[in-house]
């Protein structure tokens, strides 16, 4: 499945999940999943808002591997898509699809590997901008 990294405005804060793939991949109220970075692994809690509409994973250690092992060699601090691959019970490989640079590459290069097309798709669109005169016109 494809996940992006989170932002908490001074760096990453942990990956958000699409809620279509967390209810295909992940049982109903499971309290916490495997999460294998390369050679680590790790087990991260799931909070109760993970059910309520916020797919959101944060955990210290996998926040320190993504900005240790990924993001220290981005100059974009933009949202990066990873590839999060069941592998077992609640467990999963997380990794950057190999041979992609950019977000949309990167779920290009996924979509092309899966057999079907239909278990992987892109991320949820981002919200629309508003046009700077229309912000402008509320605050006058």
């Amino acid at each position: 499945m494809v996940v992006r990294t989170q932002s908490s405005g001074r760096g990453v804060s942990g990956l958000l999940l699409r809620k279509e793939d967390v209810r295909r991949h992940i049982p109903k109220n499971t309290v916490a999943i495997e999460l294998q970075l390369g050679e680590l692994c790790i087990d991260c809690p799931l909070p109760p808002e993970f059910w309520l509409g916020r797919p959101e994973i944060c955990d210290r250690r996998l926040r320190d591997w993504l900005e240790f092992k990924i993001l220290r060699t981005r100059t974009c601090r933009l949202p990066m898509v990873l590839e999060m691959t069941p592998i077992g019970n609640n467990s999963f490989r997380l990794q950057v699809p190999a041979g992609c640079d950019g977000a949309e590459a990167a779920v290009e290069k996924i979509v092309a590997r899966t057999a079907s097309g239909s278990e992987i798709s892109s991320p949820d669109p981002e919200p629309p901008i508003r046009p700077e005169s229309t912000i402008a016109s509320h605050l006058v």
